[in-house]
């Protein structure tokens, strides 16, 4: 047995031809490593920006901001 008899492949033509009904049939596009990093990055962005804006305001309200000179 060698691998085109275990995954029934054609041996003439392994790369078929799809149709339009069969391509429309087509269900993919699961979330992927690349998304996953993608919205991490986003959402580490909104909290290092909140970050920056918390620290400000309170340092701020303090009065314990660095002199100009």
């Amino acid at each position: 047995m060698d691998l085109f008899d275990h995954f029934h492949v054609d041996r003439k033509d392994p790369m078929k031809i799809l149709t339009k009904a069969e391509l429309e049939c087509i269900e993919g596009g699961s979330i992927s490593a690349s998304m996953i990093n993608y919205i991490v990055r986003g959402v580490s962005a909104f909290v290092d920006i909140g970050r920056s804006l918390g620290s400000a305001l309170r340092r701020i309200g303090e009065q314990n901001l660095c002199p100009l000179k």
